[in-house]
């Protein structure tokens, strides 16, 4: 069994793709073990997504994350 990768200590923020990393066709993609991660870490793990706020809210608050990149900015 592979060891959990280990933060370095310079990393202030992650930013990852929200379709097709995180979620793929509105279904979540990512293991369990990840999205339970994703809500103990002490860095911020920032989706990015091209989806409208409309379009993307409801994933976003599916997901242990306190901020995100949308459509616009």
């Amino acid at each position: 069994m592979a060891s959990p990768a280990v933060m370095p200590e310079h990393v202030d923020a992650i930013f990852c793709d929200l379709d097709g990393t995180l979620v793929n066709h509105g279904q979540r993609t990512a293991s369990p073990d990840l999205i339970s991660a994703l809500g103990s870490s002490t860095v911020p793990i920032v989706p990015v997504t091209g989806r409208a706020k409309a379009d993307a809210i409801g994933l976003l608050e599916s997901l242990p994350i306190n901020n995100a990149v949308i459509h616009g900015g």
